[in-house]
């Protein structure tokens, strides 16, 4: 059970400008801590000055956020857990088909999202409300004075102020230890849950591995779909042509369409072709291409029939029928990406 020494916090004041907590006589609850503006402050300022910092959720999830807006990790979002990355301005997004029919995507599109990287957009700009300066900033700005102060011992035996939340070491060097979500802001409170999220800080070994982290997320990404767009792609044309030999070529020319897709998305376009024969039965084949959305692209795909051995000439007929589809996918470039990390992370 922690133990609790209930004061209170005065004079702060706006942003990270916050007066000394002297009191000139204590209020009710308990006398207010020695030195705690001062070690708040002390705590905020290195928050703010690091290359990244690393957040816990209860769950087990761990997110790590970048002074520019990297992100790499997982979070718990409306009670699923998902893997994250921002890199290149952009948030990519592995979750369930159940994550994502709750955020009211329809059932058979969910099944496709299911557990591939999706290019997607959440409530809040992870990158933008999370990173260190900002949170140090927002925290800052959010206290106010005449706060109550507790401290508390945590089960390691580290000594912590509790400022309405927010949690810094009581010995220096002064650091924050957690936080609660709701100092975050409303869009993360709401997206995370009421919950302590704790705060951590890598370095040297941690930060190396930090980076490999994000590195190999890139190259998991493959080619992420896009959360909120469609695309339609119709057959325009299909010509079979078959040989002698028993193989046989079916070329089909396929339109795209897509409305609302930003100059980030490519059309994934599948084709599935059946070719059959009375005489020689039923083979399949078929391609995938990536090509711009809007636009008119030909795609081909080639069977072969054993032929049974006849005297003399033997006509067939033989037809194709094509089914083609089309997804959405994000346009990324991995080593620019993984530049990007280099470039705020390190070699």
């Amino acid at each position: 059970m922690p133990r609790r020494l209930v004061g209170y916090l005065l004079g702060f004041a706006a942003a990270m400008a916050l007066t000394g907590c002297d009191a000139p006589s204590p209020p009710p609850g308990g006398e207010a801590a020695p030195g705690t503006a001062a070690a708040v402050q002390s705590a905020l300022a290195t928050l703010a000055d690091q290359v990244a910092i690393g957040y816990g959720l209860p769950s087990g999830a761990l997110l790590y956020v970048t002074r520019n807006g990297l992100a790499q990790g997982s979070l718990t979002l409306n009670g699923q857990q998902v893997r994250v990355l921002r890199a290149g301005g952009r948030l990519f997004v592995s979750a369930s088909a159940d994550y994502w029919r709750a955020q009211g995507v329809p059932p058979e599109r969910a099944e496709g999202y299911d557990a591939r990287w999706t290019r997607t957009t959440l409530g809040f700009d992870l990158g933008g409300s999370l990173n260190p300066t900002t949170v140090a900033h927002e925290l800052g700005a959010g206290l106010t004075p005449d706060q109550q102060v507790a401290r508390e011992t945590l089960p390691d035996g580290t000594e912590v102020l509790d400022v309405h939340g927010l949690r810094v070491t009581a010995a220096p060097p002064h650091r924050v230890v957690s936080v609660a979500s709701g100092l975050l802001g409303p869009a993360v409170a709401q997206a995370l849950g009421d919950l302590p999220v704790s705060v951590t800080v890598p370095s040297g070994p941690k930060l190396a591995d930090m980076r490999a982290a994000f590195d190999a997320t890139v190259d998991a990404l493959g080619r992420p779909l896009v959360a909120g767009s469609s695309i339609t792609a119709t057959v325009t044309g299909n010509t079979l042509r078959c040989g002698s030999g028993g193989g046989c070529t079916d070329q089909v020319r396929v339109v795209n369409r897509s409305s609302g897709a930003d100059p980030g998305t490519a059309a994934r376009i599948q084709l599935k072709t059946s070719v059959s024969s009375t005489e020689l039965g039923t083979r399949s084949c078929g391609q995938d291409l990536v090509v711009p959305v809007n636009s008119t692209v030909d795609l081909s795909c080639s069977v072969r029939f054993s032929l049974p051995r006849v005297s003399g000439t033997t006509i067939t007929t033989v037809t194709a029928v094509p089914e083609v589809s089309a997804e959405p996918v994000a346009i990324l470039d991995p080593g620019t990406l993984k530049h990007e990390v280099a470039a705020e992370l390190g070699s």
